[in-house]
């Protein structure tokens, strides 16, 4: 399949989402954008034709279907996907499992050629007899104790069996590392832009980021070229704790961080530059 024509995009209230928008609107005008979400987002250019849908709603497949087949899409980007969990574990379920499902079930109806997955490589769990390097053969083994991990894991099984009985129409999933950028903000980014962020003493463990503009780039790409699946991380490789946050190329600050005696911690300078310094960083995917 080449370029598609018409694609619609799920959770435009998502970071991911609303900034695909943005990105496919800057690189070429020969296609529509079809925007899917509960709530119509502020400011949505006039141009992308909105749909509002509930995919938490029980019949949320057949009024995807609808909206897919009206519209001609050619290809779906699923991104309606919470940011970070929230208490309300039973909703997270739906909206994440059950509203993915609504999805797959509509592009099936709809005959849409291309489905792309946002997913995350939390999927693979942090267990000590984890390689250095995980490869996307690696075993999905995400942590039994979350409930947002426990969701895509289950999201990436019914795709995988989805994909068998629908061999006509090809899928692409996508697995993002931590997303940190100047406009990126969740519970991960903001643990890292405290004043003193508190780390395990004699512990130093390796780590993954991915700038926001390389994974929505990836996003926009796995549009118009079939991958199975891709995991992505700054650079393709893991690096320190201790060394991404000294390192030149570092997302936080220009100056090296300090350490308090006795209880070892990194200091940020504060949620501006973060935002500032991590524009600079040269990240890149892997596959």
């Amino acid at each position: 399949m080449n370029s598609p024509g018409v694609i619609a995009i799920t959770g435009l209230g998502s970071y991911l989402g609303r900034s695909l928008v943005r990105r496919l609107q800057r690189q070429s005008s020969n296609f529509r954008i079809i925007g899917l979400d509960q709530r119509r987002p502020f400011r949505l250019d006039p141009l992308v034709r909105f749909h509002s849908v509930d995919l938490t709603e029980p019949t949320a497949d057949s009024r995807v279907a609808e909206v897919l087949a009206e519209e001609r899409v050619e290809a779906v980007v699923h991104t309606a996907f919470r940011s970070e969990p929230t208490a309300d574990v039973e909703m997270d379920h739906e909206l994440e499992t059950i509203g993915s499902l609504h999805v797959m079930n509509a592009c099936a109806a709809a005959k849409v050629k291309r489905l792309v997955v946002a997913s995350s490589t939390m999927l693979y769990g942090p267990w000590p007899d984890n390689p250095n390097f995980l490869t996307e053969q690696h075993p999905l083994r995400g942590h039994p104790d979350s409930h947002s991990v426990s969701n895509r894991m289950q999201v990436e099984s019914l795709l995988a069996k989805w994909r068998v009985r629908h061999p006509d129409t090809e899928v692409t999933v996508l697995r993002n590392c931590w997303i940190f950028g100047p406009t990126y903000w969740d519970h991960v980014t903001r643990y890292f832009s405290r004043p003193l962020v508190p780390k395990l003493m004699g512990y130093d463990p390796l780590m993954q980021f991915i700038h926001e503009d390389d994974c929505v780039h990836a996003l926009e790409t796995a549009t118009s070229i079939n991958t199975l699946v891709c995991s992505m991380s700054w650079g393709g490789v893991s690096c320190p704790c201790l060394r991404f946050f000294e390192s030149p190329a570092s997302a936080f600050s220009r100056r090296r961080p300090r350490f308090s005696t006795g209880w070892p911690t990194t200091r940020p300078r504060g949620r501006r530059e973060i935002r500032q310094r991590v524009s600079t960083t040269t990240c890149a995917t892997s596959g």
